[in-house]
Formats: structure tokens, sequence, C-alpha cells
């Protein structure tokens, strides 16, 4: 089986998630119009990353609420059985609220439930990463870059064994790939590639 999720404006300009859910052929099975779930206040412009955890057979969703401020950039999360049920309270579970110092660059949850968050810190000029488990507790922080900016970009990708973190510092014009996972880096050292001319390049991890 496989779900969609959907984000949705209503006539009140609320925005809400709804799921369809198909099985291996395309059939959509459960349910047989998509469900509108309870969660009713996710920012249209705001990240939001789901996956699908195998050994509960249900989906656990992270994203981002300004709560009507644009600047609150504050992170919830969510978890849903493939009819649309919510497991957790109705506004999900809290995890952070990054205010105007913490700009959002990426949000990845691996197959074990843990939920990595890349942002731009712009108190120190840096790029982190934040990681929760699915009970929306506080593990712990990675630095990946210094001399970072407001427009350094973020890929990731999923591994068997880890994550795969690659980012582009236009200051720098440098890529770096990391490998972490939800308890140290994988890697010893990160890949490091030095660019020039890059000032409208994009890059992607596949």
């Amino acid at each position: 089986k496989f779900s969609l999720l959907f984000l949705n404006k209503d006539e009140d300009r609320r925005i809400n998630i709804s799921i369809n859910t198909y099985d291996e052929n395309g059939n959509q099975i459960i349910p047989e119009n998509n469900t509108r779930l309870e969660t009713s206040f996710v920012s249209l412009t705001g990240r939001t990353c789901s996956q699908y955890l195998e050994n509960e057979n249900n989906i656990l969703m992270a994203f981002v609420s300004n709560k009507n401020n644009y600047f609150s950039n504050i992170l919830y999360l969510q978890k849903i059985d493939q009819s649309g049920n919510l497991l957790y309270a109705k506004e999900g579970r809290y995890l952070k609220s990054y205010g105007s110092y913490g700009e959002i660059r990426d949000i990845v949850i691996n197959n074990n439930g843990f939920v990595f968050v890349s942002y731009y810190f712009s108190q120190d000029n840096s790029l982190k990463c934040d990681v929760f488990n699915q009970n929306g507790e506080f593990v712990k922080t990675y630095i990946l870059d210094y001399e970072s900016d407001c427009f350094c970009s973020v890929q990731h990708k999923l591994t068997t064994d880890g994550i795969l973190i690659g980012l582009f510092n236009r200051n720098t014009e440098t890529i770096k790939i990391y490998k972490i996972n939800e308890n140290e880096f994988l890697w010893e050292s990160p890949i490091s590639i030095e660019l020039s001319d890059t000032m409208s390049l994009e890059f992607q991890l596949t």
C-alpha cells in the first residue's frame, strides 16, 4: 500500500491535510474519498515531511505551522494510520519553535521514526540539524557548517543505515555531504567539493 498526503485550503483560508491510500495496483482502498485530518494549522509555505513506519503500519508526519505568525516556524509531529485516523492529540506533538532565528531548510524522517530538521541558525551564522524521536523528545543537535547564510540549500537521501545530508554553501562555494543517524556521524569527515562560478547552482542527492 501507499498513501498520498495533500494540503487543502478551506473557505476560511485554513490549511488542512487529507489522505488517500492505494494498493500496489493503484486502486484506492482507504477511504473511498480522501479523508481530511483534524490538523488544521499547517503552514502552506512551510516544510512538510512524512514517513511510513513499516513496523507500526502507520505514518509519521512532521510539519511547520506559523500559527498566523509568519516568523514563528513552529514544528509539530503527527502520527496517523492509513485510514487517516489521528494517533496523537488533535494538534500533534510540539517539537520546537524556531522563531525568526532558525530558518528551516529541510525535514526528513528515517525508518525508525526519528525526525531530522536542518536549519540556518542566524545567531552564529551556522547550519545545524536537530534530531527528535517520534514522541517529540529532543535527542541531539548536529553542527553541519559555519560561514553559512540564509541562501544555503540542503538536500537529503535515506540509506539503509543512515541519512545523507548534503548542503551547498554559497558563501564558501562548497558542497558538503554528511552521513548521519540519530546517534552519530557515520563518516569520519564529510565529502567536500569546492566549486567556482556558482551563483545559480542547485544540486540533488539521488
